[in-house]
């Protein structure tokens, strides 16, 4: 029973796989999709009858509609074997016996008797494995970042350590396909249905992605503000959208070689929301002068690490009846902010009146 399904299936399989195929984009894709399987039409405003081929077998003489702005990646047994970057119709040829058909000028022995009997071999289905797969060549937009508490770094200018809580959105595009794919892609991607999207929560390896880029986050801004060659201020940061994209494209290839390992780039960022605050943690640089902090103007003068001890607020006098050692006022909330290098005020012990 077994061979007679074996041979059925054979024979109906060829049969059904002489038709030619028509492949194209599939229908309903988000904006962000950067990789997903070509699908065959087989019908079309309900003509046809090609709806009964083998999956992964692509029938020579089948034609490819490759879009504006999408690659085609061509697989023969798991392996890249073409790669087409131009828009346009092009044809299958291969030199698979499953592929061969009588309607492709591939004879008649070849396309039916010996494709038959390769078939019955592996119980009726064909022993190799075709596909075709669009990757985008767009900017995919819509990937965002951001941090829920600040990050650090220092910045030249402010000549100060700055924190920042940013959020924004930035635009990927895949420079090189073939190295995407092979170094980078999960192998459930490269099965028909599948799309691979920068932007799916359930996307392990886009997640990574969001985790890479936030932690570039710190170098970026240092990589942006710290660079005399471009003289940036933390305050050009929305004005320049492309200089920060720039920077951070620099940190994330330093910091995980998103270019040279997985063939990705970050072409543009968009900053929602970003509020940098310079801090005063170890205000210890030695000054010639004394300087203003660069907070704002309400905060008082930093002095020199040597002249710490004079720039101390001085003590108030204990009040009639009170003993010096109960008498512990606090130094101002202004000096305190601008030198942690002061101790902290401690809070008075228990009263003692004067008796």
């Amino acid at each position: 029973m077994g061979l007679v399904q074996a041979v059925a299936g054979a024979v109906g399989g060829v049969l059904a796989d002489q038709w030619k195929d028509f492949y194209t984009v599939p229908e309903g894709l988000p904006a962000t999709a950067a990789l997903f399987a070509a699908v065959p039409r087989g019908t079309n405003a309900g003509r046809g009858s090609n709806t009964r081929g083998s999956s992964n077998i692509i029938t020579n003489g089948s034609k490819i509609v490759v879009p504006e702005g999408y690659g085609l990646l061509l697989f023969q047994d798991g392996a890249v074997t073409g790669f087409v970057a131009e828009p346009g119709g092009y044809e299958w040829r291969s030199d698979d016996v499953n592929s061969q058909s009588i309607f492709a000028g591939d004879g008649l022995v070849s396309p039916l008797i010996k494709q038959s009997w390769e078939r019955f071999k592996f119980g009726g289905q064909p022993g190799s494995q075709q596909a075709a797969f669009f990757v985008s060549l767009k900017e995919l937009p819509d990937n965002r970042f951001g941090t829920q508490s600040e990050i650090y770094w220092d910045d030249g200018f402010l000549n100060t350590q700055v924190g920042a809580v940013t959020r924004g959105s930035y635009t990927l595009k895949i420079t090189d396909p073939i190295l995407f794919v092979k170094n980078f892609v999960p192998a459930r991607y490269l099965q028909p249905g599948e799309v691979f999207d920068f932007t799916d929560m359930d996307n392990a390896a886009a997640s990574q992605l969001f985790n890479e880029v936030v932690g570039s986050l710190a170098p970026a801004f240092s990589l942006y503000t710290n660079d005399p060659a471009k003289g940036n201020r933390i305050s050009k940061l929305q004005q320049d959208s492309l200089g920060f994209a720039r920077s951070l494209s620099d940190a994330v290839e330093q910091g995980y070689q998103w270019s040279s390992q997985r063939g990705l780039a970050i072409v543009k960022t968009a900053m929602c929301r970003s509020s940098t605050t310079p801090t005063r943690v170890n205000c210890s640089r030695p000054c010639s002068a004394p300087t203003r902090c660069p907070a704002d103007a309400a905060t008082p003068t930093c002095r020199p690490a040597s002249r710490r001890a004079s720039s101390r607020p001085a003590r108030m006098a204990a009040p009639p009846g009170w003993s010096d050692w109960a008498w512990r006022p606090a130094w101002s909330a202004a000096s305190a902010a601008c030198n942690s290098r002061w101790p902290r005020p401690r809070p008075p012990p228990k009263t003692r009146w004067p008796g």
